[in-house]
């Protein structure tokens, strides 16, 4: 399980997803994989100065209503319109965004893995935020980005393996 979340720093960018937080925090999305057009697997780090936590098989279902960029989405077309604190969580239950509007007109996203599927002794949890989105365009940016990082309407990546896998071949 630890060889298919080894961060790749000459993968970053199309191949990843980082977003920066207060004090040196983090959010790291990377080594997607995707077995069919249905489902995306992808790892999920957080972490800041002196921790660091992992979600192993992350699953994204691309097509729910519950799809994550379609929440960042949601938040940037609402933008200032809305005070206190929207929620988001994966159809898994193990990761948790929650975005809180500031008086200063931006959004704070804090992001909580939970991994309760790989543990034998329970769940356990870790939470970081990232920097405060300061306008819609910032936010809609940011779901366009976890959009094409977890979206399925690309061709498969090489190193996706899968039911797919004949199709790229061209045999059936």
């Amino acid at each position: 399980m630890d060889d298919q979340c080894q961060y790749d720093p000459d993968l970053h960018g199309k191949r990843s997803v980082v977003l920066h937080g207060y004090q040196g925090t983090y959010v790291r999305f990377y080594n997607r994989r995707r077995p069919d057009h249905h489902i995306i697997y992808c790892c999920v780090e957080v972490g800041g100065p002196g921790m660091r936590g992992e979600l192993h098989d992350y699953v994204e279902h691309p097509n729910s209503d519950l799809h994550l960029a379609a929440f960042l989405d949601e938040l940037g077309r609402d933008f200032g319109t809305w005070t206190g604190v929207r929620s988001w969580h994966s159809p898994n239950y193990d990761l948790f965004v929650d975005a809180k509007a500031t008086t200063e007109a931006h959004v704070e996203l804090t992001w909580t893995i939970r991994p309760w599927r790989h543990s034998i002794f329970g769940y356990w949890s870790v939470s970081v935020t990232t920097d405060d989105v300061e306008s819609a365009e910032r936010m809609r940016t940011l779901a366009a980005d976890m959009d094409d990082f977890l979206g399925p309407d690309e061709e498969p990546w090489p190193e996706d393996d899968g039911p797919h896998e004949y199709l790229r071949r061209g045999t059936r």
